[in-house]
């Protein structure tokens, strides 16, 4: 992100990991705001909603931010994935309204910042995606300001 106003103190991201390797890299921090996207691995896996929610609520414990933003997945254009067959599009629907339901429940903020890119079936346009599960560099960089509007909201909401 290349907000000035927004500085980042560390955090987890790892290419192709899932919620409990976030889990087990995360650490106290003075911050406003954690923000968290994570789930799109364990979908791959064919983990559930529940053990991804269980998983960021210990990544929110453990950073104790003062405020929690949670982002919603990417679209997929994956319906058949692995020898299991996983459909990643459906899962990810899915697993997006657990993390909105979850959030609210929790007092927490969430966004989707792809949402006005996702296509009504729940995946790409394929003008959107490298491979129908990554962005284009084009795409990433409008999720980029979306996810820093989203980070100012959460920080005034932080804030006393």
């Amino acid at each position: 992100m290349k907000d000035p106003s927004i500085s980042t103190i560390g955090g987890v991201a790892i290419n192709g990991a899932t919620s409990t390797r976030i889990l087990h890299g995360a650490t106290k921090r003075d911050a406003d705001v954690l923000v968290v996207m994570a789930g799109t691995n364990d979908l791959r896996y064919g983990y559930s909603s529940k053990s991804i929610l269980k998983n960021i609520d210990g990544i929110a414990r453990t950073v104790g931010a003062d405020h929690v933003l949670i982002a919603a997945i990417a679209p997929s254009n994956i319906t058949k994935y692995g020898s299991k067959r996983i459909d990643r599009r459906k899962q990810g629907e899915i697993l997006n309204r657990d993390l909105q339901n979850h959030a609210l429940t929790k007092g927490w903020m969430f966004v989707d910042p792809w949402a006005a890119d996702r296509m009504l079936n729940g995946g790409w346009s394929w003008k959107r995606t490298t491979d129908g599960v990554h962005p284009t560099t084009a795409m990433s960089a409008k999720v980029s300001v979306r996810m820093q509007q989203a980070i100012h909201l959460a920080a005034e909401g932080a804030k006393p």
